[in-house]
């Protein structure tokens, strides 16, 4: 079972907390979520540098077969809010627009619901994990 992956990175001058729920233990470049749902759950440890606006920048692809499972739809939620929804089919940035008011200082999350996630063993592949986003990075940015 997928465990809280706790992580600490300085972001764009940002100090940022950051705690992958739902997600399988990291591979050398990646990790992947577990199944449909998957939090990333930030800390914002030094919010009165936030400017009003800024973006979140996540570096990710979807679990795909060629032919079969070509792309995903992923909806994207911060703090309860439905905030975007992408049709992934490649590897790519996701940049997602925020303003100050959204956030707080402690206890961010950023849901992601991949509703198509599905295992290789359903495609004759031999791992069994259920697989949806394949994350490679978080960065939280000032919007100039």
């Amino acid at each position: 079972m997928a465990q809280p992956t706790p992580t600490a990175r300085l972001v764009a001058g940002y100090a940022v907390d950051l705690k992958l729920v739902n997600f399988w233990d990291t591979e050398p470049e990646f990790t992947w979520s577990s199944g449909r749902w998957c939090e990333i759950i930030f800390d914002v440890t030094d919010f009165s540098s936030l400017t009003a606006r800024g973006e979140i920048f996540l570096d990710l692809d979807v679990f795909r077969v060629e032919n079969e499972l070509k792309k995903q739809d992923v909806f994207f939620y911060l703090n309860g809010l439905r905030t975007l929804v992408r049709s992934i089919s490649e590897r790519a940035v996701i940049i997602i627009p925020f303003e100050k008011s959204t956030l707080r200082r402690l206890g961010n999350v950023l849901a992601c619901d991949t509703p198509d996630a599905a295992s290789p063993s359903q495609f004759a592949g031999s791992d069994a994990r259920i697989l949806g986003l394949k994350l490679y990075s978080f960065s939280l940015h000032p919007t100039p």
